[in-house]
């Protein structure tokens, strides 16, 4: 294995990761991976989880460059400059593969080429936790998540009323620009125990998204949320409606050239979501979203489209014994946008989630979901996981082994859409077997190690099928495509104020996968000075990747690259805190995308006011 100068260095400097994360124990209960309320023990899937202490170290920062540097993931474009299209990938897939959750329900925007989510459209001051599951979830989530689930968890009501402000402000430039303060984020929140309201807007400037070129591409973001909480008999009520609106001006990308091309978008969401408790052991959950979206692209190809997506999930949870657990739900989906026609496409899932303790120390998970959709008819995903805990050397440990299938369905404009559609797709279909090992110690030590080997069938891609008219369809592959790797978590106290934190992620494909590093590496050194402040040293490594050169549409091998980010925080009261980042200390020159700008040296201040 090659092992970087870049690399070493990095090592060398630190023996910690990029992100403080939650030691979770294997008694405490979790719910993102199956949705049951079980202790971790009996849990086949590990939960990466960043609270509101995690997340103070990020403020200023983008949510796509926290989630960047969590064990496992990849979003290219994300140390790009703000605004940049970004693919996120996990396990060696792309955006399809991956679902995100807000607040516990699937989002998604379908007229986009995969019908993702745009992370752009989120606000990190909006955000109270952030949960990351590996794997296939599919059966409790639904077409998506078959590498990796993201649930972000949104800011709600609080428990005193309370006006508060969050914000920062700081430069952004490549290595090699001069910086001033040209981006700034803003929150301004107000919540009672029943009720909360919150605007923001964010600028970001000073930073043009080509090499060699100087106009600035300006990012520009502005959101207003809102919801209530209240309680009637046995059920627990949750409202929220939230409405933003983002313009990302961004460049020509053939040839590459400056242009004051725009990426426009709107989003209207609104939620309800109950909880009924019928006894400690039995409840039932509601959880419904409507999502509307307009998205206009002002480029010398300028297109226009509206989309609608309707989610409702109901799930019913029996905690029969301690033995014995299971849940089982319902999944409707209803999406639209509007190509040359209106495209619909419906779909209707019911699914079961069971988990049994065979013995003391030994549980077994198993689930099955069924999928009739409007376009391409009947399917079925299944899961199968077992988990077993003891303890070895006085640290409470977990072997865990899985099997899932997950299913990814085309998405409208895969179909019906304007760039070589194919109404005869099929869904794809992936299949991961995993094994691992975790090891607990308190809140102290963690290590956690995981084997994967995942395949995919059905395949989607985007293939040229005419080389006289230069055309383009999308298809289904014969081949299969396989991936395999591991991951490896770290987290240990050295002392009352040291602490440090690794993870480590290796990928293997069976063929040469676009901007996909093999090996990964984010570490941090973590130093509590005293009871009001903390400061964090953190390195990312990314091992070499292939990218393509559209000036010659050759491939070519991009420098593997390290980077160093510093992060200092201080509680001035109980209702104010500030921080500062500097980020990419070193101000090191790296290629992220060919062709494209990649983000330097470059200070973020914030502050949070409470009154």
């Amino acid at each position: 294995m090659r092992i970087t100068k870049s690399f070493l260095f990095g090592l060398l400097a630190l023996t910690g990761f990029i992100q403080a994360q939650e030691v979770i124990l294997l008694d405490e209960v979790v719910i993102t991976d199956n949705k049951l309320e079980l202790p971790r023990a009996k849990k086949t899937k590990r939960v990466i989880r960043l609270g509101s202490k995690e997340l103070q170290a990020y403020t200023g920062q983008s949510v796509a460059t926290l989630i960047n540097n969590l064990s496992g993931i990849e979003i290219t474009g994300s140390r790009s400059v703000v605004g940049q299209n970004m693919n996120i990938a996990a396990r060696g897939g792309n955006n399809r593969q991956v679902l995100i959750l807000i607040d516990g329900v699937p989002i998604n925007d379908p007229s986009l080429p995969n019908s993702e989510f745009d992370l752009r459209l989120l606000n990190l001051n909006d955000i109270e936790s952030i949960e990351v599951v590996k794997g296939p979830s599919s059966v409790v989530y639904g077409s998506g998540a078959a590498t990796a689930v993201i649930q972000i968890n949104t800011k709600k009501t609080a428990n005193t009323s309370s006006l508060s402000l969050n914000g920062s402000v700081g430069s952004q430039g490549a290595a090699n620009d001069s910086k001033g303060f040209d981006q700034w984020n803003n929150t301004l929140s107000y919540r009672t125990p029943q009720s909360y309201i919150e605007l923001g807007q964010t600028r970001s400037a000073g930073m043009s998204a080509l090499v060699n070129t100087t106009e600035e591409d300006i990012y520009e973001r502005k959101s207003i949320g809102l919801g209530t909480v209240f309680g009637v008999n046995k059920t627990l009520l949750e409202t929220s409606a939230r409405f933003t609106e983002m313009n990302a001006r961004f460049d020509n990308t053939y040839p590459l050239e400056d242009a004051d091309f725009e990426s426009l978008a709107k989003q209207l969401t609104l939620n309800i979501r109950s909880k009924t408790v019928f006894s400690p052991a039995q409840s039932l959950i509601v959880a419904s979203r409507y999502n509307r979206s307009k998205r206009e692209i002002r480029s010398s190809y300028p297109v226009t489209y509206r989309a609608e997506a309707y989610n409702l999930d109901a799930y019913y949870t029996n905690y029969r014994s301690e033995n014995f657990n299971y849940l089982l739900g319902l999944y409707l989906n209803r999406q639209q946008t509007n190509f040359d026609q209106l495209a619909t496409s419906t779909s209707i899932e019911p699914y079961l989630n069971s988990n049994l303790v065979i013995i003391d120390g030994l549980s077994l998970n198993t689930g099955v979901r069924f999928i009739n959709h409007s376009n391409y008819g009947n399917d079925w995903v299944y899961n199968l996981g077992s988990s077993y805990t003891t303890n070895i050397l006085g640290m409470a440990t977990k072997l865990f082994a899985e099997w899932g299938s997950a299913f990814i369905a085309p998405s409208l404009s895969q179909l019906f859409g304007p760039f070589g559609p194919n109404p005869e797709l099929l869904p794809e279909t992936n299949r991961t077997t995993s094994v691992g090992l975790e090891l607990v110690k308190n809140n102290r030590t963690e290590y956690t190690l995981s084997f994967y080997s995942r395949s995919e069938t059905n395949r989607m891609i985007y293939a040229l099928i005419d080389a006289d008219t230069y055309s383009y369809q999308y298809l289904n592959t014969d081949e299969q495509f396989k991936a395999k790797g591991l991951e490896f978590f770290m987290r240990q106290v050295l002392s009352k104020q040291l602490s440090t934190t690794l993870n480590y992620t290796f990928t293997e494909l069976d063929r040469e996968v676009l901007r996909l590093p093999k090996h990964k590496v984010n570490i941090q050194l973590q130093a509590t000075i005293n009871a009001q402040s903390t400061a964090s040293l953190n390195y990312h490594y990314v091992s070499s990747r292939l990218d393509t050169d559209f000036s010659t549409f050759e491939n070519k091998s991009l420098d593997a690259y390290g980077l160093f980010d510093l992060s200092y925080s201080k509680a001035l009261s109980e209702k104010s805190r500030i921080s500062l980042r500097l980020s990419n200390l070193l101000n090191t020159e790296f290629v992220e995308i060919i062709g494209f700008t990649t983000q330097g040296r470059n200070l973020s201040l914030g502050y949070q006011v409470s009154f």
